[in-house]
């Protein structure tokens, strides 16, 4: 199966995509993990072509979970060639939560297999890119999304985001 998960900061998109990948085997990618040439440095961003080749070469996989916030261009195939997107679109509150848990879990170094060093700053950061996602980029994806007229779901958490991945696979 192919699965493109959408959502803002916060909301459960790598925790599914985790999930998946345990579960069922499936490899996964952050668009961030693509975009950018260090996770731990969000200055260094590859061409364009860097991007599409990496994507291109993952997408080569027969079951595959991409996530992330981005739908430009370069990434706009994992859209199209997804079997279902789903969006994670838990409520505000929650997505702050655990941004403010993840962060502390970080900056207290219990997030080991984060690569991201966070600071205030960087937690400032996310907490405004959760706002502007929420406030400005959303409604922009799920727009060109039913202009492109490609399904999506929304999924108010990563349970039900499940139970609809195992509810397809029956079929």
């Amino acid at each position: 199966m192919k699965i493109r998960i959408l959502g803002g900061p916060g909301s459960g998109k790598s925790t599914l995509a985790r999930s998946l990948e345990a579960k069922y085997g499936w490899k996964h990618i952050q668009t961030d993990d693509i975009r950018y040439t260090s996770p731990s440095d969000y200055s260094l961003i590859r061409s364009r072509e860097e991007r599409i080749k990496i994507l291109n070469q993952f997408l080569k996989n027969k079951s595959w979970v991409v996530e992330g916030t981005t739908a430009s261009d370069w990434s706009w195939a994992t859209f199209v060639r997804a079997d279902l997107v789903i969006v994670l679109l838990p409520s505000h509150f929650k997505e702050k939560i655990r941004l403010i848990k993840r962060s502390i879990k970080n900056l207290c170094g219990f997030e080991k297999d984060n690569p991201r060093k966070e600071n205030f700053f960087s937690f400032l950061h996310m907490i405004r890119w959760s706002n502007q996602f929420r406030r400005e980029v959303l409604e922009n994806r799920l727009s060109r999304l039913k202009k492109e007229k490609i399904k999506f779901l929304i999924c108010k958490s990563n349970e039900e985001a499940l139970e609809i991945i195992e509810n397809k696979m029956k079929k």
